[in-house]
Parts: structure tokens; C-alpha cells; sequence
């Protein structure tokens, strides 16, 4: 299907269209489009002003009449703008933040990003001139104010920079937005919004807004490889989601996903689970499945005694944690493997005595080798390194090795040799 072929009919015409037109424009925001749930609001009462909003879960809702003044280049431009909100995590890292101020700021970055790159929004956006600088009329914040170089600046360092904002010095209703009822998210999680755009659901928990920020984090960096491969990469679009790599998750939540993500799940009818008490009715029980783990430890000679141990130390909390549900498998390597550990039930008493061979280069392709060949059925091998390795120099497609790799740089370690490659970086930190 092309642009051409589609008869316009109505306002979601319009935006499918838009989403066709992406392919070409932009390989990036097209992949991220498609995790989208494109709602039309039902509340025929709706605010004139109400143009386009996201909630966390990608449900975007939209005005129709809102949508049939815009251009097909405008429709396009909004729709990657409410992309941006979810792909930078907008919605997840405003925490006690003024809401209206953070509105402001996660829009201008958003929207200096876009017409560097080459989209059109409509004028009643919040969009930096061509010095990328944003002057606000007094009546905003009681005063005159400028912010320049917006595109060097993250959502959060614009917000610093902004004055103090009372809640009743914008209501939303001045035209500052895309979507002039805000980001959208948080509001509410259910699929109804109401004649203002807001959701009436409950709050979603802090357990599924974690999910959602690390879907967010792997579709973005999905998005980002997949670009790459078509040699059409948005400007600015790298550094952001560099920003985003680093962002303060604490490194051993973030490695106890990884391996939750691995371990199978199934529900069994034969014994209930403590909840049907509290709901008064019998509902099935979780049964967790054992899972191997390949965990490799790089002992070669950049490798020193305090990183062994905090390697070491690390696999022993790993082995307390998941006891009941991890089978390790624990590789010694430098150029070549060492040793093959088999560690059952948490043995933490065989972790401790392991002994430490090698002391030369480091190389990881022949422990992903010894893997594919030797150890059937691995999902996730986590690589416990400095990050001093080979890793450039080998096919890391999934075709290749099809497992997932999760490597864990000591403090001192790089990823540079990581970065683009499908895998995961965790640095360990205090």
C-alpha cells in the first residue's frame, strides 16, 4: 500500500496515511509507531481546544475535527511528536515534577529535535525558532523569558533552567501545546478517556510502570539498530538515547529483570494460588520452571583481584535470589574458556571455590562459541567483564548465537564495543 492508494475519508485516514508516509521519512519513528493504539475519543462533547494526547501505554487519542485542519506533513510531525514522549520516557521520568512545566519543557525538546529533522508541526506548538531559542510571553511566568539552544538540552535541564510556575498560571487552555491537555500519561491506565482527554482508569503500580520503562528502553534501542541499517538515523536521536542508557536504574534491578524475563512460567488448576482468599475464588497457582543461566567471568590480565571478587560477589547474590529457579552454568575465560562450572540449587559453597585461571587477552567469541555448541538450549548468558574484548570483530546476529546477551562491565569498564550490538550493557555501580 502507498499514500497515493488511500482514499481520505476521515481523520484516522489521515493518520494512516501519516504512518505509511514514515516509512520512507523515517525508519525510527516508523518502528516505534506500530507499538501505538490509535483511539478516537467517544465523548461527542469534546473541548474545542483538545487536539492529541498519549497515556503510558501507548493508547493515543486524538480530536478528528483537530485533525482535518492539519496538513498531511503536520499530521505526521504530531504523531511523531507523541511517539518522542513515549520513546524518551517523558511520561516516566516526570516524578514530583510541576506538571504543566514538565509539559512545556518535554515539548520543546521533542519539538527542536523534530524540525531539525525535517518536520512540520502546527504553529500552535511549542516550537523553538531558527536560533533554536523559545522566548514566552510575560503572562506565562509573570515574566520574560528565554531559553536558547534547546536541542543540547535534555527535557530536565530545560525544566531547571524555567522559573517557578503555579498551577493556576496555565491551565492548558492557551494554545501552548500539540496536545493541549498535557503528555497524557498517568492520568489513567483504562482505554476510556473522557470529554477532556483524561483518563478515569486506576493508577497503574510501580511494578508495571517498571515494565513499561524497560519495553519503552528495548523497542527504543530496536528502533535505533533498525534505523542504523538503513543509514537513517534522526539527528540528535543517539545522544538522546545515550541520555537514556545512563539514566540512574539501579544496575542489579535492572540485571534481576534480565533474568526474571528468562525464567518460563506456567499456571496449573491442580493447586490454588494464597490470592484466592483474598478474592473468594479459586484461581490457578504460578508454576516457575527452571531455567539454565550461562554466566561467564573474564579473568584475563586487565582483570584484577578487587574486580574478581566483586564479580564473585555478584554471582553469589545472583545464586541467593534466584535458588529456586536457576540452573548456572559459570565459564573462566580469557582468550579461550577455562573452566565449566555446573552450579545446581545455589550451590554458593562451589561459586567460592571456584579457581581463577588465565591472565591473558580476553576474548568472548570463543565463549559464545563454546556455548552454541556445548550447551544446548541457552536463553541468556551474562557477561561478567571490563569490557576489553573482541567484540567488534564478530557476527553477533541471533542466527549466530541465539541467546541473549547481557553483559555486566565492571566500574571502571567501556562499553564502546557494545554500543549498537544486540545486547544489553549494565554497569555496576555503588
Amino acid at each position: 500500500m502507498t499514500t497515493d492508494t488511500i482514499k481520505i475519508k476521515t481523520a484516522e485516514d489521515k493518520i494512516l496515511k501519516a504512518k505509511i508516509k514514515l516509512q520512507s521519512k523515517s525508519p525510527f519513528f516508523s518502528y516505534l509507531s506500530y507499538f501505538l493504539n490509535i483511539k478516537k475519543l467517544k465523548d461527542k462533547q469534546i473541548p474545542e481546544s483538545y487536539s492529541m494526547s498519549i497515556d503510558v501505554k501507548g493508547n493515543l487519542y486524538y480530536n478528528p475535527e483537530w485533525i482535518n485542519k492539519l496538513s498531511d506533513d503536520e499530521v505526521m510531525g504530531v504523531l511523531c511528536h507523541e511517539i518522542g514522549h513515549l520513546a524518551f520516557l517523558h511520561l516516566l521520568r516526570r516524578n514530583n515534577r510541576h506538571r504543566e512545566k514538565w509539559n512545556i519543557t518535554t515539548d520543546l525538546a521533542i519539538n527542536s529535535m523534530l524540525i531539525k529533522n525535517g518536520f512540520s508541526l502546527p504553529k500552535c506548538g511549542l516550537i523553538p525558532d531558527y536560533n533554536d531559542s523559545f522566548d514566552f510571553p510575560p503572562h506565562i511566568f509573570g515574566k520574560k523569558v528565554k531559553l536558547n539552544e534547546v536541542h543540547k538540552k535534555t527535557a530536565e535541564e530545560l525544566f531547571d533552567e524555567l522559573p517557578e510556575m503555579k498551577e493556576e498560571e496555565n491551565d492548558g487552555e492557551g494554545g501552548w501545546d500539540i496536545h493541549i491537555e498535557g503528555v497524557g500519561g498517568g492520568e489513567g491506565d483504562d482505554d476510556e478517556k473522557d470529554g477532556k482527554g483524561k483518563g478515569k482508569g486506576r493508577q497503574l503500580t510501580p511494578a508495571e510502570l517498571k515494565d513499561l520503562e524497560e519495553k519503552w528502553r528495548d523497542r527504543i534501542e530496536e528502533a535505533l539498530m533498525n534505523s542504523k541499517a538503513r543509514g537513517n538515523v534522526p539527528l540528535g536521536m543517539e545522544r538522546i538515547f545515550e541520555q537514556l542508557r545512563k539514566s540512574q536504574v539501579p544496575w542489579r534491578v535492572v540485571l534481576e529483570r534480565v533474568i526474571q524475563k528468562s525464567i518460563p512460567r506456567d499456571i496449573t488448576w491442580s493447586r490454588r494460588s494464597k490470592k484466592s482468599v483474598a478474592c473468594n475464588t479459586y484461581l490457578p497457582s504460578v508454576i516457575k520452571e527452571r531455567v539454565d543461566v550461562v554466566i561467564s567471568i573474564d579473568t584475563s590480565g586487565s582483570i584484577g583481584q578487587k574486580e574478581l571478587t566483586d564479580f564473585v560477589s555478584e554471582i553469589v547474590g545472583m545464586a541467593r535470589v534466584f535458588q529456586g529457579s536457576i540452573n548456572m552454568r559459570l565459564l573462566t575465560h580469557d582468550t579461550g574458556v577455562q573452566d565449566d562450572y555446573i552450579i545446581q540449587n545455589g550451590n554458593i559453597a562451589k561459586i567460592q571455590q571456584i579457581k581463577i585461571k588465565g591472565g591473558g587477552g580476553t576474548s568472548h567469541e570463543p565463549v559464545f562459541d563454546y556455548v552454541k555448541e556445548k550447551i544446548k538450549g541457552c536463553k541468556t548468558i551474562i557477561a561478567f567483564t571490563d569490557g576489553f574484548s573482541d567484540l567488534d570483530s564478530f557476527e553477533w546476529g541471533n542466527h549466530i548465537y541465539p541467546f541473549e546477551k547481557v553483559f555486566v562491565l565492571n566500574k571502571e569498564g567501556t562499553d564502546e564495543q557494545m554500543k549498537d550490538k544486540r545486547c544489553k550493557v549494565i554497569q555496576m555501580k555503588e
